[in-house]
């Protein structure tokens, strides 16, 4: 249930454009089974600062970690894809 706080903690606070603490809401210890939401989330948040580098490079960490048949996968493939990824 904290993985699932910690990531509503972390979207909320991109949203207002606090992109440092929501990184580092990211970075606090979740369950396993959550790493890829989370490097989708931090994809987002490096997109929104600008980053686009390290926007992929998170992507990429998600695809990984994501369930291959899943949606998140397709929705993370076409954001890497929009980025030249």
């Amino acid at each position: 249930m904290l993985s699932i706080t910690n990531m509503q903690i972390a979207a909320m606070k991109r949203e207002q454009k606090a992109y440092d603490a929501a990184l580092k809401t990211l970075q606090e210890k979740h369950d396993d089974g959550f790493d890829g939401l989370f490097f989708d989330l931090r994809g987002d948040i490096y997109l929104a600062q600008g980053k686009r580098e390290e926007a992929k490079a998170a992507y990429k960490s998600a695809l990984e970690k994501l369930d291959i048949s899943g949606r998140y996968y397709r929705y993370t493939t076409i954001k890497l894809e929009s980025l030249g990824g």
